[in-house]
């Protein structure tokens, strides 16, 4: 990958991440800090919720792991398929 599409993936795997994280919290009505402890809930279990500040942040930690991820696969797929360098939709 090119270094202005890894820098793309990077900026829009962190946006996509934070603003799934958001909506999830609107959509639930709960704290986003609840939504991280649920995603850090994945790995550590029901100790996520009282791990204090570490279960959220391993939560947002994976969640941008999970996120950059995917925003990498695309990166190296608009670089493959020439439909996706005509639309990124």
């Amino acid at each position: 990958m090119h270094r202005r599409a890894l820098l793309a993936a990077l900026c829009g795997g962190l946006v996509a991440g934070t603003l799934d994280i958001g909506a999830a919290a609107l959509i639930n009505s709960v704290s986003p800090v609840v939504v991280l402890a649920f995603i850090a809930s994945g790995i550590l279990g029901k100790a996520a919720y009282h791990a204090g500040l570490a279960g959220p942040v391993l939560g947002l930690g994976l969640q941008w792991a999970m996120s950059l991820a995917i925003a990498l696969i695309y990166g190296l797929g608009r670089e493959r398929l020439a439909a996706l360098k005509q639309s990124w939709l």
